[in-house]
């Protein structure tokens, strides 16, 4: 079956077609928010994190490396303490448990920090006082 548009509604169909997907990217990025880990994807020149609304024990960070090259990254508390060492390969997804609070550390002054040594970049923090954000700030 054949439909004719004319190029008015076409047009019409078309922006309409182009705002939905607009807002419909933008609620998804607002649940991703909602979830109970980290998202962090690394760019050639910035980072952007998703952070969950409430830290729990065994918080989960999915590193997504979207650069032309591996990394390697530290991945330490907000002690020092040092929770692991991971390689994300180019192009692919990692995922660690960031573990049980430290004893002592209020909730909402729970913080990872991840640096990454090869390529050597920028350290990042991982806080939930901000639920989407970027290293360095976008600035517009």
């Amino acid at each position: 079956m054949r439909v004719k548009l004319n190029r008015g509604k076409g047009r019409v169909a078309s922006l309409l077609l182009a705002g939905i997907l607009l807002f419909t990217s933008n609620w998804s990025l607002a649940a991703d928010a909602d979830s109970e880990g980290f998202a962090v994807t690394f760019y050639d020149r910035k980072c952007k994190i998703v952070a969950p609304k409430n830290i729990i024990d065994n918080t989960g960070l999915v590193i997504e490396n979207v650069t032309m090259t591996d990394m390697t990254i530290k991945i330490t508390d907000v002690q020092g303490q040092l929770i692991t060492f991971i390689t994300v390969p180019s192009k692919s997804i990692k995922s660690v448990n960031l573990g049980k609070i430290p004893r002592g550390v209020p909730t909402d002054s729970v913080k990872w920090f991840l640096l990454p040594l090869n390529p050597p970049g920028q350290e990042v923090i991982l806080d939930n006082k901000r639920t989407v954000y970027e290293i360095p700030a976008n600035k517009n």
